[in-house]
């Protein structure tokens, strides 16, 4: 029996919500989530601050 794969998962944690329950919640384990989560933010980091104009 071959265990059926997910599709990509659109998580939004909220503010110092542990990586375990965001993990758990899209089936994926801790340490995962923490990888997808530097993958994602890391690159957004790095980016220089844009101006908003009001």
């Amino acid at each position: 029996m071959t265990q059926a794969r997910s599709g990509p998962v659109l998580v939004r944690p909220r503010e110092g919500e542990p990586f375990v329950e965001v993990g758990a919640g899209s089936e994926v384990s801790t340490t995962t989530c923490r990888c997808y989560v530097d993958e994602t933010v890391g690159p957004l980091a790095r980016r220089p601050r844009s101006r908003v104009r009001r």
